[in-house]
């Protein structure tokens, strides 16, 4: 009976501590603190073809960026950069689940849009 009552005593401490070191990134290596930090820029270079628009319409990267465009629309879509763009970049023609991805090398704001459906625009901005 006696050992009962210290189990259920340490118990809630036990996994009160287990919670906070998750929470708080307690893994032991610093390979997984790494890998951490790295995801959110992974999703963050990525431009979703939904409903169509560009999602999100709008986004800020630094030079040597790769930003990558996926079509989850029910349409054929394609990325074009605007004429007066200083590097000009486009895609064929893309079905829903294909993909396209551009280097974006050089600082500049460049507008893009979906050569299909012209109202369906996108800007990069590269600064550092």
């Amino acid at each position: 009976m006696n050992n009962q009552l210290n189990i259920a005593w340490f118990l809630p401490y036990f996994l009160v501590l287990c919670t906070a070191c998750l929470f708080a990134g307690c893994t032991g290596t610093d390979d997984n603190q790494s890998l951490i930090a790295e995801e959110p820029s992974i999703a963050s270079d990525l431009i979703i073809i939904g409903e169509m628009t560009f999602n999100p319409d709008l986004m800020v990267v630094t030079p040597g960026t790769t930003v990558s465009w996926v079509n989850e629309d029910s349409v054929l879509h394609t990325i074009e950069s605007d004429p007066e763009s200083a590097i000009q970049f486009s895609s064929d023609e893309l079905a829903k689940g294909d993909t396209f991805s551009f280097k974006f090398s050089e600082r500049g704001t460049y507008h893009y849009h979906s050569s299909n459906y012209p109202s369906v625009t996108g800007t990069i901005i590269v600064q550092t």
